[in-house]
């Protein structure tokens, strides 16, 4: 979380990232999301206008925290599926990995 995210914001795009991995970006809603972060409907129209808006910031923030860990590693010593495993060894890994 940067230094800018609201906690409850932040709870929100977690809330939003664990659930469409369980049931697909369709099957979730917005009370889904409500009640896995444990806030109210009002607070996330208050932080998003959508739910295709939260998803926009759970992939920024995907980006973001993922972007620190393939600058650390050292790419040319590792094969593409050794990458792969290592990513998806993460407790973060996204719903899918493009190459």
């Amino acid at each position: 979380m940067n230094d800018t995210t609201h906690p409850s914001r932040q709870k929100f795009i977690d809330a939003a990232t664990a659930l469409i991995r369980e049931k697909g970006y369709a099957g979730t809603s917005v009370d889904d999301i409500c009640a896995r972060a444990g806030l109210r409907k009002g607070s996330f129209f208050h932080h998003f206008k959508s739910k295709e808006e939260l998803l926009l910031a759970a992939i920024e923030h995907w980006n973001n925290f993922t972007g620190w860990q393939i600058r650390a590693i050292d790419c040319s010593a590792m094969s593409t599926c050794a990458w792969i495993f290592w990513t998806a060894r993460s407790p973060n890994f996204p719903v899918c990995l493009v190459l």
